[in-house]
């Protein structure tokens, strides 16, 4: 039942595989949405669980969009033009979330044939669809990308030239909202009860239901069996402590240094969500905040490695208990077993391990659980350390998507309280390892699985 749509949230891992589709000419009419592309372009399909949920049309073309009588001055000032109706601007790129049926019927609308240069359309394809997941109901729920909406669909999404991003949702009301020169958002009454290609239904996602309680009992038992793995490791847990000759220093000086780094990793993530900075520029802030960790906790006198949970004790037994938290966890995020591989390229594949255990899993180990949950069990007591860096993890992931992309608003309170349980949830589980074992490698072996078995699998 947890794969049931809008239970723990609706499962939006969307991923382009190898496959497009070329043709010369194709025009869709929408009810308030006319897309022409006269000079060709391609089609490619998007997947999310092995079933299509979308199209990316590549290439370059014209877009109109009508609104109702009641709107057309907001219209007319968004154009600058006085009595203006309609929006017209060039598109290089939109994504159209589509369902199998509808994909078949653009295709034969198009008479699309198949094209074996998807190294071409790919790319271009996967720019549009990073921006379409700058949406803030999106969370990612051990590793997979889940959407926590109360009736919303998912809009379609125009990449124009003078007007940025364009999304364009109908429902009982119909909202166009463009990006460029200012974020400005025109909405009115839907005067058709019928839908088009350009207004998929909704997915009602209920606030506390039964599988997202479920969820929480699955994470306890995660919880439990780190505990029972465990249970016979050689005690005292390597503790972190000052140098020899060197004096405890304040308190407040600790919270003061996680406050200013929390802060900024915040603001790093808001600028990502608002397409001012690249998605690695987080993992980037993270080695940067760590570099001057590292040089605070030597500047007081602190040992770095027993601090950071860098220790070699265990290894093994840690190492065995991160792969398989993290390989229970990703089958269970995305409700499913794998179906295949996304690439057969033996480099690809090493590249994205090194990226995934290098970068992510290390790198955010060490950042949030060698640092920052190591800092709140010294000053707040383990267990309450443990969950109350769990929670401020949670809140740095999901803050900054309250600065909703084009045409996405955040849905209270299905967004928020589902959004944060799962995130809670989610980091308590990989913190409990570090809690029990106070090594950092068994949450990098997790977050390093967590990162790269949904970038190298389709389920």
């Amino acid at each position: 039942f947890l794969a049931e749509p809008g239970s723990v949230g609706d499962l939006r891992e969307d991923y382009v595989t190898r496959e497009a589709y070329t043709f010369r000419s194709l025009q869709l009419d929408g009810l308030y949405v006319r897309l022409v592309y006269e000079n060709g372009g391609a089609i490619v399909p998007v997947y999310s669980s092995g079933q299509v949920t979308g199209a990316v049309l590549t290439g370059s073309g014209t877009v109109t969009f009508n609104v109702a009588p009641s709107a057309a001055d907001e219209l007319a000032e968004l154009v600058g033009t006085p009595g203006a109706t309609t929006l017209t601007d060039r598109v290089d790129g939109c994504y159209l979330p589509v369902t199998y049926q509808e994909l078949e019927a653009i295709k034969e609308l198009a008479s699309a044939e198949v094209s074996h240069a998807y190294s071409v359309h790919l790319p271009e394809a996967k720019a549009v669809l990073r921006d379409v997941k700058r949406d803030p109901n999106l969370v990612m729920v051990f590793g997979q990308t889940r959407r926590f909406t109360e009736g919303a669909p998912v809009s379609a999404y125009f990449r124009t030239e003078r007007f940025g991003g364009v999304t364009f949702i109908e429902g009982p009301t119909v909202t166009l909202t463009v990006s460029r020169p200012e974020r400005v958002q025109v909405t009115f009454a839907n005067e058709f009860p019928f839908r088009s290609v350009f207004s998929p239904k909704g997915l009602e996602t209920p606030v506390l239901s039964g599988p997202l309680i479920a969820f929480g009992v699955v994470s306890f038992l995660l919880v439990a069996l780190t505990y029972v793995l465990t249970i016979d490791l050689l005690h005292p847990r390597p503790q972190p402590r000052h140098l020899r000759g060197r004096s405890p220093h304040p308190a407040s000086w600790d919270w003061t240094l996680i406050g200013l780094v929390l802060l900024g990793d915040i603001l790093v993530r808001l600028m990502v969500n608002a397409a001012r900075l690249a998605s690695e520029a987080v993992v980037i802030y993270h080695v940067a905040a760590l570099v001057l960790v590292v040089y605070w906790l030597e500047y007081v006198g602190m040992d770095v490695p027993t601090y950071l949970g860098l220790t070699r004790r265990n290894l093994a037994r840690v190492l065995f208990v991160g792969a398989s938290l993290g390989l229970l966890a990703t089958v269970g995020g995305a409700v499913s077993f794998p179906s295949g591989f996304r690439s057969v390229r033996v480099i690809a594949v090493l590249g994205q391990a090194l990226w995934s255990f290098g970068f992510i899993g290390l790198v955010r180990a060490l950042y949030y659980h060698g640092f920052v949950q190591t800092t709140f069990e010294r000053h707040l007591g383990r267990w309450v350390g443990w969950l109350g860096s769990a929670f401020v993890m949670a809140l740095v992931y999901f803050l900054p998507g309250f600065i909703p992309a084009p045409g996405n608003p955040v849905t209270w309170p299905t967004s928020v309280v589902g959004g944060l349980v799962t995130l809670l949830l989610t980091f308590a589980v990989i913190g409990f390892l570090f809690h029990r074992t106070r090594s950092a490698w068994g949450s990098a072996a997790v977050l390093g699985l967590l990162d790269f078995l949904p970038r190298v699998l389709t389920f």
